[in-house]
């Protein structure tokens, strides 16, 4: 997927993130990211001007075709098979039932039944790049309403979207949170586990564990991997879905 002409980029020279959903000073007319956007965090000099009218941004919006998805996104998401408009969620030509793509023959039913959890098939992106682009496009959802622990520096927060498989016995709708990129996914569970009161007793020789698994391959993420290591090795990205799940200790694809 190609890069989009979007949003703005940060009027600050020591900034100059590119931004969705740009802001503009109200006395230097400037635009600015959300971190910068107040007149005191990029040092404005308009102060003693007089209030201009507020102008705002139209930020386009793009409907999903799935006729009872009410779902918007703010760039075109585009099926390369029939060209239609589909959110994040029905991108993939499998998710929407794209009528563009070959009848497949149905496949042969295993009689073998794992002896742990089911595995359920899920749309995986095609590559890290598609992924990448994704995790960017949640990103700006997830800064407006996740929680986590404010001393964190803004410079090391990471955003993710915690989805709870239904081994862990707890019904909740996605969580939006921030963690920090110096943590290992170990203490990342440990704090998401204490934060949603779900039971966890990785410290002990059980047979079962609350592990943390990507989205994107379904494998587990190991509990001493630092989350900035594998930002630089592109298997999670800041904006990504991740799946907390309760599986035996020895399972690392769920």
């Amino acid at each position: 997927m190609e890069e989009f002409n979007v949003g703005a980029h940060c009027a600050l020279k020591t900034c100059n993130q590119l931004d969705f959903l740009p802001f503009q000073c109200e006395f230097c007319s400037e635009t600015f990211c959300l971190e910068h956007k107040d007149k005191d965090n990029h040092d404005c000099n308009q102060t003693n001007l007089p209030i201009k009218p507020h102008k705002t941004i139209d930020i386009p919006k793009y409907k999903c075709s799935i006729e009872d998805c009410f779902t918007t996104e703010l760039v075109p998401v585009k099926c390369s098979e029939c060209n239609q408009q589909f959110c994040l969620k029905h991108r993939i030509p499998e998710d929407h039932k794209c009528s563009c793509l070959p009848q497949k023959a149905p496949k042969q039913v295993s009689q073998k039944q794992p002896s742990h959890l089911p595995i359920k098939t899920k749309t995986k992106f095609r590559n890290a790049k598609s992924e990448k682009m994704a995790a960017k496009l949640s990103l700006m959802k997830m800064k407006m309403h996740a929680t986590g622990n404010n001393s964190i520096p803004e410079g090391e927060r990471v955003f993710l979207s915690v989805t709870l498989h239904e081994s862990v016995n707890i019904s909740l709708a996605p969580q939006a949170i921030f963690v920090s990129d110096q943590w290992t996914i170990g203490k990342l569970v440990d704090y998401v586990t204490e934060k949603l009161k779900i039971s966890n007793n990785n410290h002990k020789n059980l047979s079962n564990k609350i592990k943390l698994f990507s989205s994107q391959s379904n494998d587990a993420f190991h509990f001493d991997a630092v989350i900035s290591n594998l930002i630089k090795q592109e298997l999670l990205f800041n904006g990504s879905t991740v799946i907390l799940a309760n599986v035996l200790s020895d399972q690392n694809v769920l």
